[in-house]
């Protein structure tokens, strides 16, 4: 395992922080007003778990996985925080992830997650579950880290190569891989049979206490080159901003020119508060393409108000960059009326084939949260003003939204809370036929509603989590949907008659007649 030693130490990140500009200042926030609407035909397919094998939480030999089974006796185990992918080259090949919690972790004595692809080669018919390699302590061959999280897929543009990136961590020190409680680091896998087996590379790992890596991303240019960002978060004793010690968060970036084998020391991109990076590569014909990285940052530490969603700008790889205000975030409350789970408005961004910017995120408006829209036609200088894109018949949220554009069409799906009075969550969908102009009626593809605290978190005792984000790709007018549902059914009656699971489910959404 390569490790390798940051060249930022944390007085000069804040340094070079402070330099970077911020762009326009706050300014008020207001609703996003509503989008132009048309009514599609939209054909939404079965709904169907990609999850082969789940394991369930069962007491093992006295005195084995005390804490394991301690609750939640008989419950499977979770999957959540879904992404998904398709193949450039063959839609038929799918490749889905989510935070997966199948692994029971010797060192912790509990259940954590695991970095697990869920492959199709049939577009979504029948799935398989591959777990990658050399990064849990309980994968094959083993790792040396007991939490892996936040996945994320890149296709290289000739489909010779998928990467898959997570974040991998550890909860409490393990004297076995020598590995402290505070180790954190960001990883890569790579397949070049399109999903079927995997290889396994870091682009960074520490046991630095001020130090602790969140929330990658990850894309592929038109050379090959492939960029990692995420948020840096530092801490020092004695922090200033009234939250801990928590002191920065910037966006940085790793890039890689040999296929992931080894990758560049961490770069700045963001002011000192940041999160949420989306990177993502036009090609404009040259041999770097366009690397946009879209953001949220605030003036303050993260998750207080004051959001503004950003896009920085390399037309060189990443060598340097132009910095762009988007607009203005009104972010969620976390967590939301009527909830328990974490949220975020979280802004994602996607690039068309023809080179316009999209970006959507959840806006609390109205005493609610709406999915809102805008784009930008010249590389990100300029942005078009807000509208909500998504439609409700009752006030309710509508939140963690995804966004993927092919062709004319703009996929957007999310979490939706309208049909049950914002008791349960469902997922929805809506898309634009015209690259942005007009809207689709929403449209709902889960089949059966989830309660929030399906599977209690798997085995671990602790309170609710949804994951912190959805998946959509689409090919034309096909989009596939990936999310977290846990709709009774999902699992057999456990012990105290629980029949809700947490699944990665998957549906087929095609607009046509």
């Amino acid at each position: 395992m390569r490790r390798i030693s940051t060249l930022l130490t944390l007085g000069a990140l804040l340094a070079a922080v402070a330099a970077l500009p911020t762009g326009a200042a706050a300014q008020p926030n207001t609703a996003a007003k509503p989008a132009s609407f048309t009514t599609l035909p939209i054909n939404v397919g079965a709904n169907q778990s990609v999850i082969v094998g789940d394991v369930t939480n069962l007491p093992g030999n006295p005195g084995e996985h005390s804490n394991g089974p301690a609750c939640f006796v008989g419950d499977e185990t979770p999957q959540n925080e879904t992404t998904i992918s398709v193949d450039p080259t063959n839609p038929d090949n799918l490749i889905g992830g989510a935070n997966d919690y199948r692994f029971f972790v010797e060192s912790e004595q509990r259940f954590d997650g695991a970095a697990a692809a869920y492959v199709s080669h049939d577009g979504g018919a029948t799935w398989s579950n591959e777990f990658m390699p050399g990064i849990s302590e309980e994968s094959t061959p083993p790792g040396e880290y007991q939490g892996v999280g936040d996945p994320a897929f890149a296709w290289a543009p000739d489909g010779s190569a998928v990467y898959y990136a997570n974040i991998a961590f550890n909860r409490q020190a393990n004297p076995a891989t020598g590995h402290s409680a505070v180790a954190s680091s960001v990883v890569v896998s790579k397949s070049t049979d399109k999903g079927d087996t995997w290889t396994t590379s870091f682009v960074i790992e520490d046991d630095d206490p001020s130090v602790f890596h969140d929330k990658e991303w990850i894309a592929v240019g038109p050379d090959g080159a492939v960029y990692v960002t995420w948020a840096r978060f530092t801490f020092q004793p004695k922090g200033k901003t009234g939250l801990g010690n928590y002191e920065a968060s910037p966006i940085v970036f790793s890039k890689s020119t040999d296929g992931g084998a080894t990758w560049s020391e961490p770069a700045l991109i963001s002011d000192r508060f940041a999160q949420f990076s989306t990177p993502v590569v036009y090609d404009d014909g040259t041999p770097d393409g366009v690397l946009y990285v879209s953001y949220e940052v605030w003036n303050n530490p993260v998750g207080r108000n004051g959001g503004r969603a950003f896009v920085s700008r390399s037309e060189d790889g990443g060598d340097t960059w132009t910095h762009h205000f988007v607009a203005n975030v009104n972010d969620l409350p976390s967590p939301l009326p009527h909830g328990a789970f974490r949220d975020a408005s979280y802004p994602v961004l996607d690039v068309g084939d023809d080179g316009t910017l999209h970006m959507v995120w959840s806006n609390w408006q109205g005493g609610s949260a709406d999915i809102v829209y805008t784009r930008s036609d010249d590389d990100g200088a300029s942005w078009s003003r807000p509208v909500t894109i998504s439609q409700e018949t009752v006030k309710s949220d509508q939140f963690f939204a995804w966004i993927d554009s092919s062709g004319d069409f703009v996929h957007v799906g999310f979490v939706d809370r309208q049909y049950t009075d914002d008791a349960l969550l469902d997922h929805s969908y809506v898309v634009s036929p015209d690259g942005g102009d007009t809207w689709s009626q929403t449209v709902r593809v889960s089949t059966a509603s989830s309660p929030s605290n399906a599977s209690g978190f798997g085995a671990n005792c602790t309170g609710e989590f949804i994951g912190d984000y959805t998946g959509i790709a689409a090919v034309g007018g096909t989009a596939h949907l990936l999310w977290m549902d846990g709709r009774p059914g999902t699992q057999a009656p456990s012990p105290s008659g629980d029949t809700t699971d947490q699944d990665a489910f998957h549906a087929e959404v095609t607009v046509g007649s």
